[in-house]
């Protein structure tokens, strides 16, 4: 014959049970693994910490898990962008960013969304650097007299000579303006955003 505690002792021990699968389910999903290659970014009551690679355990309720930043090298493309030149006249120009986050952390603290700050900053950096030239100084010379003239060819084109000087300025002030955007755009952001990068125009 059963005691009459027998039916507290089988609710007890299925509470218990319950309990326990209970807490392991939520250990689990306070279990976090942060890539190599990234750091975690967490809150623990609303202070922001920084999580290294490798398997953490927020067991604390007052923990959230924000995700991951990657540390590696990435490319972000900047569209088509028109900038006037300092006569006036709109060039289409666009560029590619090659850049690796340095310090997470401060990088969280002063930017909400990285992505279109960086995209917003090299515009206004290149539009700032494009304002500096003309539109005859950063024209590409000329498709129909992009080869030397041949003897049955009227003189009126450039010589072999002219055209090989006209090739190396185009190529002196793209290297120019290059290395204006990359030391500019890094200025403007090794405080603020945190991040290395260099860059290459189109």
């Amino acid at each position: 014959m059963w005691p009459y505690y027998a039916p507290y002792l089988i609710i007890g021990a299925a509470l218990l049970t319950l309990a326990a699968i209970s807490f392991t389910a939520y250990a689990i999903s306070r279990l976090v693994t942060v890539k190599d290659g990234h750091q975690g970014v967490n809150y623990h009551m609303g202070k922001l910490t920084i999580l290294k690679p490798g398997l953490h355990f927020l067991l604390s309720p007052f923990h959230y898990y924000h995700g991951q930043m990657s540390v590696q090298q990435q490319v972000i493309s900047l569209p088509d962008t028109d900038i006037f030149t300092a006569d006036r006249i709109p060039m289409k120009v666009n560029a590619t960013l090659t850049y690796r986050v340095t310090d997470v952390e401060k990088n969280m603290l002063n930017v909400n969304n990285f992505a279109n700050a960086i995209v917003e900053i090299a515009r206004v950096t290149l539009a700032s650097i494009i304002r500096n030239y003309t539109f005859q100084n950063l024209t590409p010379i000329n498709t129909d007299h992009s080869r030397a003239a041949t003897p049955d060819e009227s003189s009126d084109g450039p010589t072999p000579v002219q055209q090989l000087n006209t090739n190396a300025d185009a190529k002196r002030l793209a290297t120019e303006i290059h290395n204006q955007f990359v030391y500019k755009l890094k200025d403007s952001v090794k405080d603020r955003l945190r991040v290395y990068f260099c860059s290459h125009l189109q």
